[in-house]
This record gives C-alpha cells, structure tokens and sequence, in this order.
C-alpha cells in the first residue's frame, strides 16, 4: 500500500488520511458510514511488512485488518497503541 500524504506516522507503520466508507448491513438496505484509514506496517528490522487498515468508530482507532504476515509483531503493536490506536489481534 502506498502512503500518498501521511496523516498518521509511527516508527513501524504509516497511514493516509481517512476515507469516507458506505456499507450495507446484509441484504438489508440500510447502510452505514465509517471512516477508515490505510497504509502499511513494515517490520522492526526494516523489511516490509504489509498494507494496514484502521477503522475510525465512534472516536476510537482499531486496527481491522492487515497483511504481510500471521501476525503483527510485538514493536508494530506497541508503536500502534503509542498512536491511540487499539490492535486487537
């Protein structure tokens, strides 16, 4: 994932501005409206990591998906939580 105008930079991780997102709930027709931010992680030795998705929900940053690798490294997650955003994984 390429970074175009960073607005959230760590040590290991660099995210662009939010987007603004509709999704459909089911089959249901009602949509809701999110924010999300992505970019990508890289690992604390240096090499690349992976693209990076942070979901903007009620004033709360949590990291909701990722690739690059089973799991983010310890660093990468302590550098997340420095940025307020939560990684639940």
């Amino acid at each position: 994932m390429y970074v175009y105008n960073s607005y959230i930079k760590g040590t290991f991780f660099e995210l662009n501005p939010p987007c603004h997102r509709l999704i459909e709930i089911g089959n249901t027709g009602v949509e809701v409206e999110y924010f999300e931010l992505d970019g990508y992680w890289v690992h604390p030795d240096g090499s690349v990591g992976g693209d990076l998705i942070v979901e903007i929900d009620n004033g709360v940053m949590e990291v909701i998906d990722f690739d690059g690798d089973y799991d983010l490294p310890k660093l990468v997650k302590f550098d997340l939580l420095t940025h307020n955003i939560q990684c639940d994984f």
